[in-house]
């Protein structure tokens, strides 16, 4: 994606407003999940020490399922200028649509007093950002040595979370499945794919009950 100038094409095809609106996305993906928390300034400090890698690759999917054919095929239109010209006037418009994010902002705890052209900065923080960060040999020695030791360090003290058990992740999905039955936007597809995790959650669930009984019967020497 950023490659060297002199080899480098005058028009991006994503630059053309794909980026832009995935980033969109991606940040609006963001504030929707940051409201999913308790709902007071504190909560808003420990979200950002709690975000991880996989938070924010549930979020960059998220982002991307959210553009569209026309955001694709616009990224085209100034090689078709002219067959173009009626989607290209909606993603304009479409991409300087901040209302939403403002009405975001405003029931986040702390933001209430954010308008129209602070959602407009906010999107624009990272304009001129190459994404890219220019060193000097010395910068990037020092860079790989650190890496190393980084490395080293964290294979000894890496370890692997357990998570739920099978048990546990079966109780989650009934109370799951008991709550999305009684919602009006609960649908056949949705509440179907909740059902078979939940009866495979019940599956793994037996299989290590079984596994545990067959080990009781095993003499230790």
């Amino acid at each position: 994606m950023f490659l060297p100038p002199n080899v480098t094409s005058l028009i991006q095809p994503m630059d053309q407003g794909v980026i832009e609106k995935f980033k969109r996305m991606y940040r609006k993906q963001m504030l929707r999940r940051l409201l999913l928390n308790e709902g007071t300034e504190e909560s808003v400090v420990a979200f950002s020490k709690l975000l991880n890698l996989k938070h924010c690759c549930y979020m960059a999917a998220d982002a991307w399922d959210n553009l569209t054919e026309e955001n694709l095929r616009n990224a085209w239109k100034k090689l078709w200028v002219a067959s173009m010209k009626l989607e290209a006037e909606e993603e304009i418009t479409d991409l300087n649509n901040f209302d939403d994010f403002v009405d975001l902002f405003n029931e986040i705890p702390g933001f209430n007093d954010c308008n129209y052209d602070d959602a407009v900065d906010w999107l624009a923080t990272d304009v001129n950002d190459l994404g890219y960060q220019i060193l000097d040999s010395d910068e990037i020695i020092s860079s790989l040595q650190n890496e190393e030791s980084d490395d080293s360090s964290s294979d000894e003290s890496m370890s692997t979370p357990k998570g739920p058990t099978s048990a546990e992740a079966f109780a989650a999905f009934e109370t799951g499945l008991e709550w999305f039955e009684k919602q009006a936007e609960c649908c056949p597809a949705q509440l179907l794919l909740l059902k078979r995790l939940r009866d495979l959650a019940a599956e793994k669930r037996v299989a290590a009950h079984r596994q545990i009984k067959i080990d009781n019967f095993v003499k230790k020497i």
